[in-house]
């Protein structure tokens, strides 16, 4: 086949060379139903893409989850594809939400899990509620939807209901906004309307996630506020995530880095602090908690 650069990236086939196709080929059937769950496959008028619509078919609960816990979304180490399936073959986790009821036991029964390995996943899936609004807005999985498309919405709209309400009232508030156009609005709109993305807001909410802007008070007015300090994060912070805490410091003009250094202004302190704290003391770094963090701001 020819195939060139449509756009510049996307490959699209030209036309088919059948002079260079073997004789004994066959044609290719392409599947009526989904593989996995044997539901009815559909193909939209607008899409190329074929698709199983059955929010309760296994691959695509999978597909979700692993979407979920990605590096750009909630960043859930240790929660990868082979964990992922178990939880939902044995029947552990249906849903995004159900990740977070999940008990110490289930994970036992798991291949490989000890009881620390355990506590450990348990840990990190339970600090992922306190993941920036974007990054919770990113992992939903709404089509077109990438981490700077989610930013940008963000931006634009500070929490699930503000976004809820624009899709059923104002879809051209979306539309507006730079980069999007009434192909990824239709998509937002599309992905409101269907119930079982309506109860998942709401199981969401209900388990801890707030789906919307963290309410740190500071003034974003500021951006220079803290133009050339040097911040290192060591511990567990209780009101902000490590990434959270680094886009602050970032929007007021500073810079954190990973390790102590006579450079370094401020370290930052949490839970169960490591070896950072000890060279700060050394180095005579100036040592803060996430209260006097606050108080910078």
């Amino acid at each position: 086949m020819v195939v060139r650069k449509a756009g510049e990236i996307i490959p699209e086939v030209i036309r088919v060379i059948k002079e260079f196709r073997k004789v004994d080929s066959e044609l290719v059937q392409f599947p009526f139903n989904c593989p996995e769950c044997n539901s009815k496959l559909i193909q939209e008028s607008n899409e190329a893409i074929t698709k199983c619509i059955n929010s309760k078919c296994p691959a695509k609960i999978k597909g979700l989850l692993l979407h979920w816990v990605s590096k750009g979304s909630m960043n859930i180490e240790g929660l990868g594809e082979k964990i992922i399936n178990q939880l939902v073959n044995i029947g552990y986790v249906k849903s995004i939400a159900d990740l977070y009821k999940l008990e110490i036991n289930s994970l036992l029964n798991l291949e490989r899990f000890g009881e620390k390995s355990a506590n450990n996943l348990l840990r990190e899936i339970n600090a992922s509620k306190k993941n920036n609004w974007h990054k919770q807005l990113y992992g939903l999985g709404i089509p077109h939807i990438g981490e700077a498309n989610a930013k940008s919405l963000s931006k634009k709209f500070k929490s699930i209901e503000e976004l809820f309400k624009s899709a059923k009232e104002t879809p051209e508030n979306i539309s507006n906004i730079y980069g999007f156009g009434s192909e990824i609005t239709d998509a937002i709109v599309k992905w409101f309307d269907d119930p079982n993305n309506q109860h998942l807001i709401k199981q969401l909410k209900s388990i801890g996630f707030s789906l919307k802007e963290n309410n740190l008070n500071y003034n974003s007015n500021h951006s220079n506020l803290l133009k050339g300090k040097i911040f290192v994060l060591t511990g567990t912070l209780n009101s902000l995530t490590r990434d959270e805490a680094k886009e602050i410091i970032e929007s007021a003009g500073g810079k954190v880095s990973s390790s102590i250094s006579k450079k370094t202004d401020y370290l930052i302190t949490g839970e169960k602090t490591g070896g950072k704290l000890k060279k700060a003391h050394e180095l005579g770094v100036n040592i803060i908690n996430e209260n006097d963090f606050k108080l910078l701001l």
